[in-house]
C-alpha cells in the first residue's frame, strides 16, 4: 500500500502519540492555573503568612506552569515536526503480512515484527500500531480499498499482545 506524505496527518499522528503517553496534561494544567489563581487571590485580599509578595510570585509560577502544561501537546508536536528526519516527509510504501510490517521510503527501510507491537488502535482516519513508547505507524483508511480496510480491520480486531 502506498501512503502519501501528508503533513497534517503527521501532526495528528504525533498528537495522538503524545496524548496516549501523557493523557492528564490538560487537566493538570487547568488544576495548576486554578490553584495559582486561588493563591493570587489569597495574596491580594489577605496578608497570609506575613509575606503576600512571596505567595503572589509562587502563585504566578503555578499559573505559568499550568499554562505550559495545558499547551504541552502543541508545543511537543511543533518541536517534533522541526526535529524529525527528512525521510518522515516522504511517501511511504507499506507492506503488511501476518508476521512483519515493512515501511520503506527513498533511502530508508524499517521492518518490525508484529510481536513487538503493543496494540493497534482504530480511529476515524485509520489504525495506529504502537510499537513501544515512541514508535507509531499509521495505516490510513483513505490509502486502502474497502477490501483492504475490512481485512486490516479484522486483523486489528483479533490482534492480541
Amino acid at each position: 500500500m502506498k501512503v502519501p506524505y501528508d503533513e497534517s496527518q503527521l501532526r495528528r499522528t504525533l498528537r495522538f502519540l503524545f496524548e496516549r503517553r501523557m493523557p492528564s496534561a490538560r487537566p493538570q494544567g487547568v488544576a495548576l492555573v486554578a490553584l495559582g489563581g486561588v493563591g493570587v487571590g489569597a495574596a491580594k485580599f489577605t496578608d497570609m503568612f506575613g509575606d503576600s509578595a512571596l505567595l503572589f510570585w509562587a502563585s504566578s509560577a503555578l499559573i505559568s506552569s499550568g499554562v505550559v502544561m495545558f499547551f504541552i501537546a502543541r508545543i511537543s508536536v511543533r518541536s517534533a515536526m522541526r526535529t524529525l528526519p527528512g525521510y518522515f516527509r516522504l511517501d511511504q510504501q507499506v507492506l503488511i503480512d501476518s508476521e512483519w510490517l515493512t515501511v520503506s521510503t527513498t533511502g530508508c527501510e524499517s521492518r518490525m515484527h508484529w510481536s513487538w507491537a503493543e496494540e493497534i488502535v482504530e480511529t476515524a482516519e485509520g489504525w495506529y500500531a504502537l510499537f513501544g513508547k515512541s514508535h507509531i505507524q499509521l495505516f490510513p483508511k483513505n490509502a486502502m480499498s474497502k477490501e483492504e480496510q475490512a481485512a486490516f480491520g479484522q486483523f486489528a480486531a483479533t490482534f492480541k499482545k
